[in-house]
């Protein structure tokens, strides 16, 4: 079974809720854009931090799970990004 490696950082005791928040935000994206659609609204919908969310996430379960992949960007800075966009 897969472990997290990341013991030793302070930021990342909650990686999994992290991931989870982005979950929450893309699915909250994607309701907008069904709704968008259906009823000819015009909710909040923005590709840009959908795309970004996206590559994200990807690069957090990377990390998760192998402390080395993607080493010239750091995971305080990432967490902070995602934090930024979660909240715009």
């Amino acid at each position: 079974m897969l472990q997290s490696k990341i013991g030793h950082c302070n930021d990342c005791a909650h990686i999994d809720d992290l991931i989870s928040s982005i979950d929450k935000k893309l699915l909250y994206y994607g309701k907008n854009q069904l709704n968008n659609i259906k009823f000819l609204a015009s909710l909040d919908y923005n590709k840009e931090n959908i795309g970004l969310l996206i590559k994200y996430k990807y690069i957090l379960n990377h990390k998760l799970f192998n402390p080395s992949y993607c080493c010239e960007i750091n995971l305080s800075s990432i967490i902070s990004r995602v934090k930024v966009l979660l909240n715009k």
